[in-house]
């Protein structure tokens, strides 16, 4: 099974009863899709790696047989890019004076580094050719980040700054500003006594990426009538093996591209992705190792907090709709808004049409898509800007 599906359906309501706890947990163990875990107090608990707080909702329909709610967008995103104007990612910054207090917590090395959470700030901070972003630029950014963990931390400053402090460490270990660099360097800034072992690790990085995403199995295509960049994920195409290591990098990789995307798309206004999955030919042989999916949701969960804003699973295996049935009813709603099981054309055009539009989506999720389902992955890697999409082949 692919990657974010098993970090981005967890889920955090107590299961109040034994046999549902014990069910749940071996359909999850079988299947990769949440995460359970056991309190203290011997509470079991579905977690949730991304909190997803429910967008402004102006269309709640009750769908199919299995009760998948679907909400949408009323208002198309096109006319809000072009004028600048929030989208649905937006709204008065509550938190506003908590996050000025924890970004001034911090040392100025690490306002440097949450403001780079910003691909846009990331980009012009490391420019031969502008002017340096300003201090004002670098706090502005690094709030953003400090008030995504305030708001999945439920409003606690303490812990929040503490988790913002552990994901800048976090993101240094992973080398996640390489990771969106690696097809981007260029020799010369490496000549005349450059740092010979740096551009190693770029290499590096390079080369392991191209090995793993040059099969097509993820990547960032089409978006959202709310301007959310589709993180496509097509199960079928996982066919190399995990790689421990890389597993987790060219996860990161495709999410950190897409909301680079949707940070230069919409301004700033929209956050967050749409992860759409194509169980079309999905096989139980190609889903990665449980430690792995563990490894990855805990990452998801601490540091990419208010990142997913909708999971979209496209023709899904029987069991994973019977499981979702059987866990529904221990989740809040703003969470089962945020997921939907499509099958068939007809749910196809009510759902997925209701959120993405023809122009933007492929085969697998809508009839009538205009895009095919040939992507130019080797351009899409060297050629393309970070901050743009997949183009046809």
């Amino acid at each position: 099974m692919s990657s974010i599906l098993s970090a981005s359906l967890l889920f955090d309501p107590p299961i109040a009863a034994a046999a549902v706890a014990i069910t749940a947990t071996a359909l999850a163990c079988s299947v990769g899709l949440f995460a359970v875990t056991r309190s203290r107090t011997g509470q079991t608990t579905f977690h949730r790696v991304n909190e997803m707080d429910a967008p402004r909702e102006d269309v709640a329909t009750e769908h199919g047989s299995f009760d998948t709610m679907v909400t949408f967008d009323r208002q198309s995103n096109v006319e809000s890019r072009t004028k600048g104007a929030p989208t649905t990612d937006d709204a008065p910054d509550q938190h506003d004076e908590i996050t000025t207090k924890m970004v001034e917590a911090l040392t100025d090395e690490e306002k440097e580094k949450a403001a780079r959470t910003s691909y846009r700030y990331f980009i012009a901070s490391i420019s031969s050719e502008t002017p340096p972003p300003s201090a004002a630029e670098r706090d502005r950014c690094a709030k953003l980040m400090a008030r995504r963990h305030l708001v999945a931390d439920k409003g606690d400053r303490k812990v929040a700054l503490e988790k913002m402090r552990n994901t800048l460490d976090y993101r240094d270990k992973l080398n996640v500003d390489i990771i969106r660099r690696c097809f981007y360097y260029k020799d010369e800034e490496f000549a005349n006594g450059g740092d010979q072992s740096l551009k190693e690790i770029y290499e590096y990085h390079r080369e392991g990426l191209r090995r793993e995403l040059s099969e097509g199995k993820l990547f960032v295509r089409g978006r959202t009538r709310g301007g959310h960049p589709l993180y496509c994920i097509l199960t079928h195409k996982f066919t190399t093996g995990f790689r421990a290591e890389w597993y987790m990098k060219y996860n990161i990789y495709t999410l950190e591209r897409a909301i680079a995307i949707a940070e230069h798309e919409t301004d700033g206004h929209v956050e967050k992705v749409c992860v759409v999955f194509d169980f079309g030919r999905y096989s139980s042989k190609l889903r990665p190792p449980l430690g792995l999916s563990k490894e990855l949701q805990f990452c998801l969960r601490d540091h990419y907090p208010e990142r997913v804003g909708r999971v979209l699973l496209i023709d899904t295996p029987f069991i994973f709709r019977a499981f979702w049935t059987l866990i529904r009813p221990f989740i809040d709603p703003n969470t089962k808004n945020k997921i939907s099981f499509i099958s068939g054309e007809e749910e196809k055009r009510m759902v997925v049409g209701s959120i993405i539009e023809e122009k933007d989506a492929m085969p697998f999720m809508l009839p009538g898509a205009k895009l095919t389902n040939d992507v130019d992955i080797d351009a899409y890697l060297h050629s393309t800007p970070f901050d743009r999409m997949a183009e046809e082949d």
